[in-house]
């Protein structure tokens, strides 16, 4: 496929020789350009080798690269579709390829029934060791997000209930206020104010008196 791709116009595919994507690959091809594309079977074995590439880059994503999936009809592989439908039919499924985070949401929920409790709880238990791979950043907010949209929770529940570190949607608790002390009484202020101002206290006296 490679090799074909390249004679046909896309010199930039890599392939991993029949290993499965680790993610020292994605390590290496992120430092060499900002976008990845995966391209895959539309298979069961090219969905489980999606799957597996997934896993290998969410250790190594970050929010300036991005990373797409690209599945083909079963019947195709790269080498076939481009022969059968031409380069820039390929390069327009290139464009069209589906983002990490909708795969991400498409692997963790798969059958699951979101409108059960039981299903929502499931979406979330397979997504927890996922997210869990991923450092702080806004791709992984973006994803903790999602998935609390579709298994109705808060995206800090989220992040309490799978651990995450540095949690970033976490609402911030504001200090407790300072106490204030109880109002003094106007008995209290009034000696007070005399106390500071002695010569109020004789004015006052000579009112009361004159006022007899």
């Amino acid at each position: 496929d490679v090799v074909a791709l390249a004679q046909l116009g896309f010199p930039q595919a890599v392939a991993t020789l029949g290993t499965a994507c680790t993610p020292t690959h994605v390590q290496k091809l992120l430092r060499q350009t900002d976008q990845v594309i995966f391209s895959f079977d539309g298979d069961a074995a090219g969905r489980r080798a999606a799957r597996r590439a997934l896993d290998a880059c969410l250790s190594q994503v970050n929010d300036s690269k991005v990373i797409k999936f690209l599945f083909l009809p079963v019947e195709h592989d790269p080498d076939s579709y481009v022969r059968a439908y031409g380069a820039a039919a390929f390069e327009q499924e290139v464009q069209d390829a589906m983002p990490l985070s909708q795969f991400f949401i498409r692997e963790v929920s798969g059958d699951n029934d979101l409108g059960t409790a039981e299903g929502r709880a499931k979406t979330q238990f397979e997504a927890k060791p996922l997210l869990q791979q991923m450092t702080p950043s806004a791709l992984r907010l973006q994803l903790v997000r999602s998935l609390a949209s579709i298994t109705q929770s808060t995206p800090a529940e989220i992040e309490s209930l799978f651990e995450l570190s540095q949690p970033v949607a976490r609402v911030k608790i504001a200090p407790p206020k300072t106490k204030r002390s109880a109002p003094v009484g106007l008995e209290r202020q009034i000696l007070r104010i005399l106390v500071a101002n002695p010569s109020l206290a004789v004015m006052i006296s000579d009112k009361v008196l004159d006022d007899a």
